[in-house]
């Protein structure tokens, strides 16, 4: 959750991939620390963010709502992978969408 919420502030100023590409990079040093504030503001720095305009967007509990309604949904469907794609009714996991996904699109869109 605190690495979407830093991801959503990063996005917010337009740097979203960068700050995704880092946080991924560097996963192993800060996914065990109880509080990873100090890592992603080392990222944001490195992305060559508003340091003043991300902490307060880090501070703000309301940009947490969304998602954690995008969590809920993933529990709700059952969601315990990524990717995971639903086309129409269908659910397609890991990399099948490359080889079923036109098939599952053009299935929905007869429907």
């Amino acid at each position: 959750m605190p690495a979407a919420h830093a991801a959503d502030c990063a996005a917010a100023q337009n740097h979203f991939w960068p700050f995704h590409d880092r946080l991924f990079e560097t996963q192993m040093s800060w996914a065990p620390l109880a509080d990873a504030t100090t890592s992603f503001m080392a990222i944001a720095e490195e992305v060559k963010l508003d340091i003043p305009q991300f902490q307060a967007c880090y501070a703000d509990p309301k940009r947490l709502a969304p998602i954690e309604q995008d969590a809920q949904e993933a529990v709700a469907r059952q969601v315990t992978a990524t990717p995971t794609f639903f086309v129409g009714d269908e659910r397609l996991v890991g990399q099948v969408f490359a080889s079923d996904g036109a098939r599952a699109i053009e299935k929905a869109l007869r429907q």
